[in-house]
């Protein structure tokens, strides 16, 4: 594998970033309405989950990021090098790029950003009630 080939699969890289990171706030929303709304039991997290949700994210992300490792490819554009990707003659006509990416939106950051909004508001709103009594 060339030098250009490789970094062409990398390119990925910043989409594993952003589905961790997205992950990691969804995760200390919920850490964070456990401690608000559950205040008198036992913290939702200990050291040993969060070392097991870190791994997770990173394994879910790398995971669902990865069939990009077979679709992109160097191609010669021009007289220059390209790194295209390849969906259809990686994954057939039946698999969709359109779906893939729409799937991968909606899982890793349409319902994660709606989940923030959902729990900070209730958390919000449980303060304002607490603060006014």
């Amino acid at each position: 594998m060339s030098l250009d080939q490789a970094l062409c699969k990398l390119l990925p890289l910043a989409d594993i970033s952003i589905i961790v990171s997205v992950q990691s706030l969804a995760l200390i929303a919920v850490d964070r309405f456990g401690a608000v709304m559950l205040s008198l039991r036992s913290p939702l997290s200990s050291s040993k989950l969060c070392s097991f949700f870190i791994l997770t994210r990173w394994i879910v992300a790398m995971t669902v990021i990865s069939p990009y490792l077979i679709v992109l490819k160097i191609v010669e554009y021009l007289e220059k090098l390209k790194c295209q990707d390849w969906w259809n003659e990686a994954f057939g006509e039946s698999s969709s790029l359109a779906m893939y990416c729409l799937a991968l939106y909606v899982v890793f950051l349409y319902v994660p950003i709606a989940l923030l909004v959902i729990l900070y508001s209730i958390i919000v709103i449980k303060l304002k009630t607490d603060l006014s009594r």
